[in-house]
């Protein structure tokens, strides 16, 4: 165990606060980028967004995508497919590189929560998420927290994207310190397949901080 201290602010005074969390081993948290990364509470009321979109806003067709990966290897951005144009190409895809028919693909994305959740005030993932055909279930660590249902074969379609979204509860879960794995199901009758996410996790700094450097 190791125990890290915060200051808890009450009013005006500044209050050293102690909370005990187990060490967190560097070979648990396998991020693909060091950036991927909410950042630390530096101050009292701070605002702390990151960015889960697909490519992120940079990636082109052909790059790996810098946070997602697909089937547990890179994901690749890919060009709209005919099927998709529907968004008007306001929305970048990720696709398997193999052929999935009748089965289910699986997205994931790893990002690191630098203190215990505890200390975040309204933590919470927030993505629009749509995909070909379907998006069956939204995962973080492990914890089911979206269901889609099996007539959902048109995700595809910005009007039928699924808005999912989840808070932490009191004890923080279902995020925790460290690194958390956000994994999406996505079912593919025939055909093309692909992913595309919108949103953020984002928190803000309420209950304690660190000082200043």
């Amino acid at each position: 165990m190791m125990h890290v201290s915060k200051l808890l602010i009450t009013g005006t005074a500044l209050i050293a606060c102690t909370l005990s969390t187990p060490a967190l081993a560097q070979s648990s948290c396998a991020l693909v980028s060091p950036k991927h990364s909410l950042q630390k509470c530096s101050e009292v009321g701070q605002k702390l967004l990151f960015d889960m979109r697909i490519a992120r806003g940079y990636a082109q067709p052909g790059d790996n995508d810098p946070l997602w990966q697909v089937q547990g290897s890179a994901a690749k951005v890919v060009p709209i497919n005919s099927a998709w144009n529907t968004n008007g190409g306001r929305f970048q895809w990720v696709s398997p590189t193999t052929t999935h028919t009748n089965s289910t693909v699986v997205y994931s994305a790893t990002v690191n929560i630098p203190e215990d959740p505890y200390f975040y005030d309204n933590l919470k993932l927030s993505i629009s998420v749509g995909a070909d055909n379907s998006v069956r279930r939204v995962r973080v660590n492990g914890v089911v927290i979206f269901m889609g249902a099996k007539s959902d074969i048109n995700d595809f379609k910005p009007g039928n994207f699924k808005f999912v979204e989840k808070y932490a509860n009191n004890d923080g879960g279902p995020f925790k310190q460290g690194c958390n794995k956000i994994e999406i199901d996505v079912y593919n009758q025939s055909g093309p397949t692909g992913l595309t996410v919108r949103g953020a996790l984002s928190g803000k700094c309420t209950k304690c901080t660190t000082p200043k450097p």
